[in-house]
C-alpha cells in the first residue's frame, strides 16, 4: 500500500501536474474562449485538482517518513538481536521446519546462526544459512528415529525439550536443547561440552 501511494504520487507529480499546467496556460492564452465565466470555471476545476494532488503529495510524504522510520527501527532491532545472539557462548540455530505429507517435522532449514554456532561447526554463515539440519549433523541418519520423536514432541507440546549429549561433528560434543518458536519454526541451542568429555575420558 505504501509503495502504491508513493508510486501514485510520483506518477501524478511527473505527468498530471505538468499536463495541467500546460492546459491552464493554453486556456489563459486562448483567444477562442471569450466568456470569462468558462475560463474561471476551468480554473476552479484545475485548482481543485491541484488541491487534491497536493493533499495526496502530503499524504505520500507522511507515509514515506513513517516507512523510513520503520525501516530504521527494524535495522536497529536486527542489530541488537544479532549482538545478543553473538554474545551467547552457546551455539544457536534458528530453523524453519521441513514437513512431510502428514505435516510432521522431518528436518529443518537453518534461517539464522550465531558466532558460536559457526565456530562449533567450523563453517561460515553463508555455508550454514539455508542448509538443512540433516546436512550439517553428521549422525542425523543414525539418530533419525530419535530426532523425529523430538520434532514430534516439539510440534505437539510447543515447549522446551532437552535432548541428550550428542557427538556434533568430529570430536566435538554438545548438550542440545530444542525449543519451539512458533508454528513451523524451532531453535536448537547447543552447549559445547567437548572439554568436559575430554576430562571424562581422562
Amino acid at each position: 500500500m505504501v509503495i502504491l501511494n508513493i508510486s501514485t504520487y510520483i506518477f501524478i507529480n511527473k505527468n498530471v501536474i505538468k499536463r495541467l499546467t500546460v492546459i491552464k496556460q493554453n486556456i489563459n492564452e486562448s483567444s477562442l474562449l471569450e466568456e470569462e465565466n468558462i475560463i474561471n470555471l476551468e480554473d476552479d476545476e484545475i485548482n481543485c485538482i491541484y488541491d487534491k494532488v497536493n493533499a495526496l503529495s502530503n499524504e505520500a510524504n507522511v507515509t514515506k517518513k513513517k516507512l523510513i522510520n520503520t525501516i530504521n527501527n527494524l535495522k536497529e532491532e536486527e542489530k541488537n538481536y544479532s549482538n545478543i545472539l553473538n554474545a551467547m557462548s552457546n551455539a544457536f540455530f534458528s530453523l524453519k521446519a521441513i514437513v512431510n505429507d502428514k505435516g510432521e517435522y522431518i528436518d529443518g532449514e537453518i534461517t539464522d546462526v550465531n558466532l558460536a554456532g559457526m565456530e562449533l561447526l567450523g563453517l561460515s554463515r553463508k555455508e550454514i544459512i539455508n542448509n538443512r539440519f540433516s546436512n550439517l549433523y553428521m549422525n542425523f541418519y543414525r539418530d533419525e528415529e530419535e530426532i523425529i520423536q523430538i520434532f514430534k514432541r516439539i510440534k505437539k507440546s510447543k515447549s522446551e525439550c532437552i535432548a541428550r549429549e550428542i557427538n556434533i561433528i568430529d570430536d566435538k560434543w554438545g548438550l542440545v536443547s530444542v525449543y519451539s518458536l512458533s508454528d513451523g519454526y524451532f531453535s536448537i541451542i547447543i552447549n559445547n561440552i567437548t572439554e568436559i568429555k575430554k576430562y571424562e575420558k581422562t
